[in-house]
């Protein structure tokens, strides 16, 4: 049997028991504005949580929510997905925590349509054995407006419109970017380019003049 909606609870159940092993799932919809929303479910054994526009959650209000994701089910991996738009508030923490400082291999090779990601483990210490070990892995998947067929088919001029009401060209870009996290909304350097402005390492040559530059 399938599961059935409770509307009281806002809460989709599954039959069987989750404690007798037997299924007894449950898939709660809830908001969380605020930090002391998400400090609601401190305490509890989360098995997967899945966010909506991450970009315009502080930092703060992920990290509680993590720290519960958990499980003390044989069989049951622990998992939290995010979905988001490349702009918000949000989206600096977003860009360091996923893109930043990896290696480029695991990030998606195109800006196109299904644009998949390898999974990249994220190792840690032990606290037991002091020894450094892997922890859990990420995974970063680009999606772009191409990827949702239903609204394509039945609202084809969505991105043309939305795009042609858009006078910031930092949001434009970042609307459009199939996932561009260098295209920060409000970024003084708007036309910034990971693709453009960054070069492989290399050697620097001696006789290249060098210099800093200090601004505050």
């Amino acid at each position: 049997n399938g599961p059935v909606w409770h509307e009281g609870d806002r809460c989709w159940r599954w039959p069987g028991s989750r404690n007798l092993g037997t299924g007894g799932a449950q898939l709660f919809l809830r908001g969380c504005n605020e930090e002391k929303d998400a400090r609601k479910y401190n305490g509890r054994e989360l098995h997967a949580v899945a966010i909506d526009e991450a970009s315009e959650w502080a930092l703060e209000m992920y990290e509680i929510l993590f720290m519960n994701v958990r499980s003390t089910v044989d069989g049951v991996m622990p998992r939290i997905r995010l979905g988001f738009n490349p702009y918000g508030k949000g989206l600096t923490w977003l860009k360091k925590r996923f893109t930043d400082n990896i290696h480029s291999e695991v990030l998606p090779k195109s800006r196109g349509p299904f644009a998949e990601g390898k999974p990249f483990i994220i190792q840690g210490r032990d606290l037991k054995t002091n020894e450094i070990r892997d922890l859990y892995t990420r995974c970063v998947h680009l999606i772009a407006f191409e990827d949702n067929r239903a609204l394509q088919e039945k609202d084809p001029y969505y991105l043309d419109r939305v795009l042609g009401g858009v006078s910031d060209p930092k949001l434009k870009r970042a609307m459009s970017g199939y996932g561009d996290f260098d295209a920060v909304y409000g970024s003084f350097f708007g036309e910034w380019s990971r693709q453009v402005h960054v070069v492989e390492p290399f050697d620097i040559p001696v006789s290249w003049p060098t210099f800093l530059v200090y601004d505050y």
